[in-house]
């Protein structure tokens, strides 16, 4: 009886034994993704600084406020060169409308060509008449290719399987922040801008733009993601052992 316990013992440890080497090669191999990965991670998120200078947000607070502003038919010196800007920048945008009928795209005419440049001009008056009236629904914010190859980047990373979840949790509430600042932050800020223009247009017919105060006033409201890039290197170097003493 003894004899046959020790043996069922001998038996159970080999075949750990056994399981333990046949999963090493592929747990060794599960470790390295991992490592190159969470490298990865380190290296995209350094600080916020690069962070918003990669996502190219003050070009698109400044091609989106000339945007809004020449679609409201305010006209500036160098309307031009910021046309041109925004042909060669932007490549897409969000839909922000409050209602889902969007009035920028006129529907295709079934029975002819449609009148483009009246239908311009008729979405034009239409948006200044509800602007004396102090309403501003921006339809849609434009954003760039360097906007969207970053928001790629990141949400490779957040999907990769060899991800931690920790880290993976960071890295989703950073992508929520940023589409909430475009989405709705942004929005807010630009139809606050909007707004004034035309109140300092009616007061004294003159007004100058300032770019880089739009974007103060964006980077006031939108979300602050240094805490959560904080937390994700130090759950990063964690996991790669970064600070331990061998």
């Amino acid at each position: 009886m003894f004899l046959r316990f020790i043996a069922t013992i001998i038996t159970i440890l080999t075949y750990k034994r056994a399981r333990y080497t046949i999963l090493q090669p592929l747990r060794t191999e599960v470790i390295k993704r991992q490592t190159d990965l969470l490298i990865d991670v380190m290296t995209v998120f350094c600080d916020e600084s690069k962070l918003l200078s990669e996502l190219d947000l003050d070009r698109i607070v400044a091609l989106n406020t000339y945007s809004i502003m020449e679609q409201y038919g305010y006209v500036l010196n160098e309307s031009e060169r910021l046309r041109e800007e925004c042909r060669k920048h932007f490549v897409g945008g969000v839909i922000v409308k409050n209602s889902n009928q969007l009035e920028m795209f006129e529907k295709p005419d079934v029975f002819g060509k449609s009148e483009e440049g009246k239908n311009e001009k008729d979405f034009r008056e239409t948006l200044y008449e509800r602007l004396k009236e102090g309403i501003v629904d921006i339809e849609m914010i434009q954003l760039t290719k360097k906007y969207y190859d970053t928001m790629q980047k990141y949400e490779s990373l957040a999907n990769n399987a060899f991800l931690p979840k920790e880290i993976k949790g960071l890295l989703e509430q950073i992508i929520r922040n940023i589409h909430q600042d475009i989405s709705i932050r942004l929005k807010k800020v630009l139809e606050d801008f909007i707004l004034k223009v035309y109140a300092k247009n009616q007061s004294d017919g003159k007004f100058s733009v300032n770019f880089s105060g739009v974007y103060n006033e964006f980077n006031e409201v939108r979300c602050s993601n240094g805490d959560l890039i904080l937390k994700i290197r130090e759950k990063t170097r964690e996991y790669l052992l970064i600070d331990k003493k061998w």
